[in-house]
């Protein structure tokens, strides 16, 4: 019962996300500049600071999820730690246990349900049910503990 009231409160936080989104501007990946972040966290009341829509970014190279981390790390209050909004799996696994990381979440789960169904074209060739999409949820949460290594959490 509790995943799916989970579930469905991530379809209507989905819908409503996707018909704000869709009113959007595009736009493209900004600079790695950082100039004065210092000031603004240095006198934020939270400790916790959110790195939207990570999982636009490669994982390594120069403008890499790796990279951003590593510079926020040198660059902000030992206090300060970091939501990253969008992981992907490879992302949790390589920061699981950075000191700078608090937490993270993901959709990854999702897309790859929305991908399974063949509709890439708009031809839907199997329903993304909410059984279904559950079912991929729930396969992602346990690889992902699987990789992390909690077996028993």
């Amino acid at each position: 019962e509790m995943w799916a009231q989970d579930v469905g409160a991530m379809l209507g936080y989905h819908a409503g996300a996707t018909s704000v989104a869709s009113l959007l501007p595009s736009f493209s990946l900004p600079t790695l500049s950082l100039a004065g972040l210092e000031g603004v966290v240095s006198t934020a009341v939270s400790p916790l600071v959110g790195v939207g829509s990570v999982c636009r970014r490669a994982l390594g190279g120069p403008a890499g999820l790796l990279r951003v981390v590593g510079v926020l790390d040198s660059r902000l209050p030992r206090h300060v730690r970091l939501h990253l909004f969008g992981a992907k799996g490879t992302a949790i696994a390589a920061l699981a246990g950075h000191p700078r990381v608090a937490s993270m979440d993901s959709q990854a789960w999702d897309a790859a349900s929305r991908m399974s169904t063949g509709n890439t074209t708009g031809n839907v060739v199997v329903s993304n049910t909410v059984e279904r999409r559950g079912a991929h949820m729930a396969r992602w949460y346990e690889a992902q503990r699987l990789a992390l290594g909690l077996f028993g959490a």
